[in-house]
């Protein structure tokens, strides 16, 4: 392992170690603590102390939304030396409705394709969580091609339901849950028109 690495190793570990204290603050505030703190594999001993900037501000979609940034460096290299790796973290913080307390919050995206794999635009994609309440959306067209991409944001942990419709297409539905780092992907089959 390099210096170089294990200097990038210790500034994300940093980066990652003040996003939670950030979240861990919220938390105290509200008197819990966050639900899912950030993960981060054990980093190799630095060879300086690093050094760490937070800076949370209100996302201006939505007032209810932190958008927490930390950057970790290790501390200014001497004279003549190269300048230390950064390694940034971003972490969205929500309030849940329900209890007052902040909570990690997370994007779900997915893709909506037919059965050759293709992607498919203009499909009307709904989001329900377990209370009932909907989101909706469509899928994307990216410069004259449709990649049936879609996102949702924010969403905190729990159980999600989607369902995809498209006209000449049997709806596709799938029950997810968040957080889940696995590819997202719905299969839609079409269906003649009946005449």
């Amino acid at each position: 392992m390099s210096v170089q690495e294990v200097h990038v190793g210790a500034a994300r570990h940093a980066a990652q170690a003040g996003i939670v204290a950030v979240c861990a603050a919220l938390a105290g505030l509200a008197q819990a603590g966050c639900d899912r703190p950030v993960a981060a594999a054990p980093p190799p001993p630095p060879l300086k102390p690093p050094v760490v900037n937070i800076a949370c501000a209100p996302a201006q979609s939505m007032p209810k939304l932190l958008q927490c940034h930390a950057t970790a460096s290790l501390a200014d290299a001497g004279e003549g030396q190269a300048q230390s790796p950064e390694a940034t973290a971003v972490v969205q913080i929500a309030v849940n409705e329900e209890t007052g307390v902040p909570q990690v919050a997370y994007d779900v995206e997915g893709a909506v394709r037919d059965l050759t794999n293709m992607g498919l635009a203009n499909v009307e994609v709904t989001l329900t969580d377990e209370r009932g309440r909907t989101q909706t959306t469509k899928t994307r067209e990216a410069k004259g091609v449709a990649d049936g991409a879609f996102r949702f944001s924010p969403l905190l942990a729990g159980t999600y339901h989607l369902k995809a419709r498209r006209p000449d297409y049997r709806p596709a539905e799938k029950t997810v849950t968040i957080p889940d780092p696995a590819p997202l992907t719905l299969v839609m089959i079409n269906e003649p028109v009946a005449r």
